[in-house]
């Protein structure tokens, strides 16, 4: 059994950690438990005090009930015009949450229906009950209810646990309820309240807490708080003071809630192709959302687009993405971005944005930027966009953006850096992208046209490749392994496909370069690749990353070239894989930058990307094919 008597002081957590509006000196970071999905701005919220054991069954005569919190805010659902007294009083002992009420109703006005538990005390006027949590991990509802009958509602079922007595006077009636704490389940010091009234023949409902539809919004619930006012704004927001009151307590917390279906990260634009493009963005909290896209200053309707349906629902989510495609070449879009609390809640604008699809003579001419192997480092990514990469069409992400993927919020600074220079980001899955708690949402974040880690794309003439090249080594285990034939059988399609056989080039995009024979993860990701090294159009350039150095194998030789960064790592070994085309390997503090042009690809090796002493280490120039007919 769960014992209130001795809470611990409670250490504030920095897991799924979100920015806030903060206003206090001493502020810290704070959780996803600040995240409000009512649509009530102000939650209520009442501190019960602990005391000891005492004589119940006594119509709330115990001297006791005069040291109990109390509550009488209470508001109008229907009807309700006369001030009829409604008082709940709350105790709590080492055992059991006490809860006594008193309803003004005079004896005509009363309306006590028939004997029994049950649906049947619907017939009487009664009082609702209700806890819960929407913690993840720990939500869930109870609603207890206490008619004048005597009778009580379990929407659990667990009558036996809980005691009800209920009494009448001349003025009115109420009830003391005793509800063990083995029925509550406690998150950061409280659990979600609400209280309400009911009166059959004035039909008058009150409600402590509003809500929108009906009484089962947990979302819209109070606060029952088994901790003083001021330790648990310190719980919740990290700010210190001292014996402050209830009101106090309730205007500096809702200085920090913040709405479910804003837009906290993001949108971001990834994935942009000739006619399509991708937009993410990360809500604070799970919520259905979608997106209304039109033509800038259009006074055409705007096209809705949902993020994720299934089974006729909206689904509930923190990250959200939607592909938009047919776009008009060099046409500039407006946006925005809707989300709401429930499925049929009212819909609440999160954000809003602009973006334009790449014109004809801009994807003749463009050049975009890769980056592999940053492992939350972003000083070359930060340096280079600040200072002249803003005119890039995209950059290439090679992998491993991150050492593991505990908390998709990693990706967060790094997709920041990229909107704010307005460069769209395409993700390629590294083998650190694996690891982590969170790795199942990679797919969710970086996520493709295709609903796949591998996918290709064409952006003007060029013909992308983007694959999944596993973890490597012995690691790579069945479902992988898997994976990589299923790609294989996808890249024997993709060279049949005019969108490879009539680009002008074509260029693949691992993350782990297959290099030496002897090495199973290399030969993994080399026998996946046969399809396209055996083409009888054969790709014109592979990047890959994962090795942290700079190395350049070239067209059909089985050696490294001169031109060899040492980076981390050593120099690889020899012989090699011979490849059709050349072999770039990205060095994690190197910048590739690609120049695309009707004549001639350009990639240029970049040491000190961005800044004064920027100089080009390795440069490869590979000639346009003529368009295949």
């Amino acid at each position: 059994m769960l014992k209130f008597s001795s809470l611990p002081l409670v250490v504030l957590a920095c897991t799924a950690l979100l920015p806030c509006r903060a206003a206090e000196k001493h502020q810290f970071m704070f959780s996803s438990g600040n995240v409000s999905y009512g649509a009530n701005e102000v939650r209520k919220s009442i501190y019960v005090p602990l005391t000891g054991k005492f004589k119940t069954g006594t119509a709330m005569q115990d001297p006791v009930w005069q040291k109990a919190a109390t509550i009488e805010d209470f508001i109008p659902l229907q009807n309700g015009k006369r001030q009829k007294k409604t008082q709940v009083s709350l105790l709590r002992t080492a055992e059991a949450l006490h809860i006594g009420f008193f309803f003004e109703e005079a004896p005509e006005e009363r309306t006590k229906g028939p004997a029994g538990d049950g649906m049947v005390i619907y017939q009487s006027d009664l009082a609702e009950i209700h806890f819960g949590s929407i913690a993840e991990g720990n939500s869930w509802a109870l609603q207890l209810c206490v008619g004048l009958n005597g009778g009580k509602f379990d929407s659990m079922d667990t009558y036996a646990l809980w005691t009800a007595e209920t009494f009448e006077n001349s003025s009115g009636w109420g009830a003391e309820v005793t509800i063990p704490n083995s029925m509550l389940k406690l998150n950061d010091g409280g659990l979600r309240f609400n209280f309400c009234r009911s009166s059959k023949k004035s039909k008058e409902n009150w409600v402590w807490s509003n809500f929108l539809r009906n009484y089962i919004e947990v979302q819209n619930y109070g606060e029952l708080l088994f901790i003083d006012y001021s330790t648990a704004l310190a719980v919740r927001t990290g700010v210190l003071t001292e014996n402050i009151s209830r009101s106090e307590y309730e205007k500096k917390y809702a200085r920090f809630l913040i709405p479910a279906s804003k837009v906290i990260h993001g949108p971001y634009l990834q994935n942009i192709s000739s006619d399509t493009i991708r937009i993410v963005w990360v809500t604070a909290g799970r919520v259905p959302s979608f997106l209304e896209y039109k033509e800038k200053n259009s006074a055409s309707d705007p096209v809705r687009v949902y993020a994720s349906c299934r089974d006729g629902l909206r689904e509930s989510r923190r990250i959200h993405g939607v592909t938009l495609k047919n776009l008009r070449p060099g046409m500039e879009y407006e946006y925005k971005i809707y989300g709401n609390y429930a499925q049929f809640s009212e819909n609440i604008c999160g954000g809003s944005g602009t973006f334009t699809a790449p014109s004809e003579s801009a994807k003749e001419k463009f050049n975009f930027t890769v980056f592999a192997d940053l492992h939350q480092q972003l000083g070359s990514l930060k340096t280079y966009f600040r200072n002249g990469g803003k005119n890039s069409a995209f950059a290439v992400l090679l992998g491993d953006q991150v050492n593991a993927f505990n908390s998709v919020g990693l990706l967060y600074p790094m997709s920041d850096l990229l909107k704010a220079a307005n460069v769209p980001a395409l993700f390629v899955r590294g083998n650190h992208d694996y690891d982590g708690l969170d790795a199942s949402d990679y797919s969710r974040f970086c996520h493709d046209t295709e609903g796949k880690s591998y996918y290709t794309f064409n952006y003007g003439e060029c013909c992308f490749i983007v694959l999944d090249s596993g973890i490597g080594g012995r690691r790579n285990d069945d479902v992988i392994r898997k994976m990589l034939k299923e790609q294989k059988e996808f890249l024997k399609k993709v060279v049949k496909s005019d969108s490879y056989r009539k680009a002008r080039y074509r260029i693949v995009l691992p993350h782990i370069p297959a290099l030496h024979s002897d090495s199973a993860g290399d030969r993994d990701c080399y026998d996946m690749m046969e399809p396209l090294l055996k083409s009888d159009i054969a790709p014109d350039l592979i990047m890959a990353g994962h090795w942290h150095s700079y190395i350049r194998v070239d067209a059909m030789s089985n050696k490294v070239a001169s031109k060899t960064y040492a980076g981390y790592f050593r120099r690889p070994r020899v012989p090699v894989f011979k490849y059709p085309c050349p072999l770039i390997v990205a060095a994690a503090k190197m910048v590739l930058k690609c120049e695309v042009s009707p004549e001639n690809l350009t990639l240029y090796a970049l040491t000190d990307a961005g800044t004064p002493q920027e100089k080009v280490y390795d440069k490869v120039t590979i000639p346009a094919h003529k368009k295949q007919l």
